[in-house]
């Protein structure tokens, strides 16, 4: 029997808790009797939803909550209750959703509930999910490509968030869930040393940062100048990958390096030139040349790291003890990629006060609205009013579809 409930008395055979749920759509839900079989198809109210991004260890109290994993007497127990709550009445009313991102996906795969976990912020999106960080990244430099290959300005960015999601961020929550587990256990531990990696190629840098006490504007010019640096340099490391792998016959060590996100760039933009009739043995010096392209300080992803990196030297500078966590990386190309584009973010009190930085807040003008645990009581009150400024129609929709709202 598919029906499901909420059940409804039949409108044609008039039998109680007859008529149920068959399926739920983007747009519209179909109901039919388990006795009569009168099927009969209702359409949903339009929605504008809220995109929520949630910092992994977000999704993770999250998760505790709904698995009843967290210890009553835990930090914050009171505050991710009540968020829980407050985040599922607005998903169910159609106001917000959270999806899912590969930054979530490398994240969650080093989490020993990883599947359940997530399956839950799957659950979450919906069947929406975020575009790779690396595309969004690419698809930005190749917008300044066509820019510089036609002599022009750089373009203007209108950060609208339906260019960065996969799936429909209106469509309404499905009452069915279905999900194909992948398994990624093979990738778990080369993830965890590449994020380990990370952290330890960033700890030199941190030292001098210490050492030097290099003031903000530096930083942040030196930054902002390195791009081509760092895109070439990454380049060259790969394609020393592709050399060692290919003399040793070491078939990964070979995929890893031509397979990288950074080769791919730069051919890419080889090919751009190659097009526009330069010789295939000038293309890479043209493509560092574009690299180099002063009007690329701009590029929003680039202005934005630049910009919060420059705060964490400004930090060590003044006497912070600590190194930023192995997680910083992540934190900082989230916000870059996914800041410009969605509504709203939860972010750990590290990665949020760097935005409340004077020099960082004049610099970066973000869409996003940025929470945090200091700020506990703001996001309460933001998942609250999208709840409360739900149409009645669309709560009595839900309520129809879902039994509550």
């Amino acid at each position: 029997m598919l029906e499901r409930p909420p059940f409804k008395t039949c409108p044609q055979c008039g039998r109680e808790q007859g008529f149920g749920i068959l399926w739920v759509s983007s747009e519209s839900y179909d109901r039919r009797c388990k006795f009569c079989r009168a099927k009969a198809t209702y359409y949903l109210p339009e929605v504008d939803k809220k995109v929520l991004y949630l910092d992994q260890f977000a999704i993770s109290e999250i998760f505790k909550v709904k698995e009843r994993k967290r210890r009553a007497d835990a930090p914050h127990a009171e505050f991710w209750t009540e968020a829980n709550g407050l985040l599922d009445r607005a998903m169910m009313r159609q106001q917000i959703i959270c999806p899912a991102s590969n930054i979530h996906r490398d994240e969650t795969m080093v989490y020993r509930d990883g599947k359940a976990l997530d399956l839950a912020h799957e659950m979450m999106g919906g069947d929406t999910s975020f575009e790779d960080t690396t595309t969004i990244e690419h698809r930005q430099i190749y917008r300044h490509l066509e820019a510089y290959l036609k002599g022009e300005e750089p373009p203007s960015f209108d950060f609208d968030v339906d260019e960065i999601l996969h799936g429909h961020r209106n469509a309404w929550l499905p009452d069915l869930h279905i999900t194909v587990e992948t398994d990624w256990s093979a990738f778990v531990e080369h993830t965890r040393q590449a994020r380990d990696k990370a952290a330890e190629d960033f700890a030199p840098l941190y030292d001098r940062w210490v050492r030097d006490k290099p003031a903000f504007e530096d930083v942040l010019a030196n930054e902002l100048g390195a791009m081509a640096r760092g895109y070439v340099d990454a380049y060259f490391h790969f394609m020393a990958m592709v050399q060692a792998g290919e003399a040793s016959g070491d078939v990964q060590t070979y995929i890893n390096g031509a397979l990288s996100p950074v080769v791919t760039l730069i051919h890419e933009i080889n090919r751009k030139f190659a097009e526009r009739g330069v010789p295939p043995e000038s293309a890479f010096r043209e493509t560092v040349k574009f690299l180099n392209w002063p009007k690329n300080q701009s590029l929003p992803h680039h202005w934005i790291s630049a910009h919060l990196f420059a705060a964490i030297a400004s930090r060590l500078a003044r006497g912070q003890k600590r190194h930023p966590s192995r997680g910083m990386m992540n934190d900082i190309k989230a916000i870059a990629l996914y800041g410009p584009y969605v509504d709203a973010m939860f972010l750990d009190n590290e990665c949020a006060s760097l935005l409340e930085e004077k020099a960082v807040a004049r610099g970066v003008k973000l869409k996003a609205k940025i929470f945090c645990l200091k700020r506990s009581a703001d996001f309460l009150a933001y998942l609250r009013g999208l709840t409360d400024s739900a149409p009645q129609e669309v709560i009595d929709a839900a309520r129809e579809l879902y039994g509550t709202a």
